[in-house]
C-alpha cells in the first residue's frame, strides 16, 4: 500500500474512533464468490460490507470510498472510516492498478482495492480469503487435468487409482489437485496402473 503524502492517514485525535473500533464486533464474511476458472472462493465486497457495516454503524462510524487522480497520472483509492459524532477518521490509500484494460478492468481493480482496504482498516480476514495469487492455493491447469484424465483412462484399474488419489488428498475431484502435486500424482498413476 502506498500512502499519498498529501493526505493524512488519520485525524490528529482518534481516541473516540479507536474506542468505537475496539467495541465493534464484526461477523464472518463467508466465501460467497467463486472463481471457477482459477478454482478458488473469495468474499465478495457485499459480504465484507455486511460483516462490518452493522458493527461500525452501532459505534457511529461511517465508511466511504473515493478516488483521486494525481498529477502523475496515478489514481488512488481512499477508504475512510469516520466517527460521525467527532469527525475523527482513519483512512487507507491504495494505488489503483488494473491488470485488464477498459472499464471492466478498472471496476474490478476498484472493487479489489475497496475490499482489501476495508479488511485492513477493520483488522479482519475474509475467512482465509485473499484473492491475490500469492495467498491462495493454485490448482492444476485444464491441460494438466486433461493429461491426468487420459492417463487414468488408459488404466484398467482407473477407478481404484482415482479413489486413492481423492481419498489421500481429501479432494472431491482431480481438478482440486494442487499444481505443485501434478508430477507426484502423474507418477503415482503411472506406477499403479494395470
Amino acid at each position: 500500500m502506498e500512502i499519498n503524502s498529501n493526505s493524512p492517514a488519520m485525524s490528529e485525535d482518534i481516541r473516540s474512533l479507536a474506542s468505537g473500533m475496539m467495541q465493534a464486533t464484526f461477523t464472518a464474511t463467508g466465501l460467497d464468490g467463486d472463481n471457477s476458472f482459477q478454482k478458488y472462493k473469495y468474499a465478495k465486497l457485499g459480504s465484507i460490507y455486511k460483516a462490518v457495516k452493522g458493527a461500525l454503524k452501532d459505534q457511529g462510524i461511517w465508511v466511504t470510498h473515493f478516488k483521486r487522480p494525481h498529477d502523475t497520472g496515478i489514481e488512488y483509492m481512499y477508504t475512510r472510516l469516520t466517527h460521525a459524532p467527532t469527525g475523527q477518521y482513519i483512512e487507507d490509500c491504495r494505488i489503483v492498478e488494473s491488470e485488464k484494460p477498459g472499464n471492466q478492468g478498472k471496476g474490478s481493480a476498484d472493487t479489489y482495492m475497496k475490499k482489501q482496504a476495508l479488511l485492513s482498516l477493520c483488522a479482519i480476514t475474509a475467512e482465509e480469503d485473499d484473492d491475490g495469487q500469492s495467498e491462495r492455493e493454485v490448482f492444476i491447469t485444464d491441460d494438466q487435468l486433461e493429461y491426468l484424465e487420459k492417463l487414468l483412462d488408459s488404466c484398467s484399474n482407473a477407478k481404484e487409482i482415482a479413489a486413492n488419489i481423492l481419498s489421500h488428498y481429501k479432494i472431491k475431484n482431480l481438478s482440486y489437485v494442487k499444481s505443485e502435486l501434478f508430477s507426484v500424482v502423474k507418477t503415482y498413476i503411472e506406477k499403479s496402473r494395470k
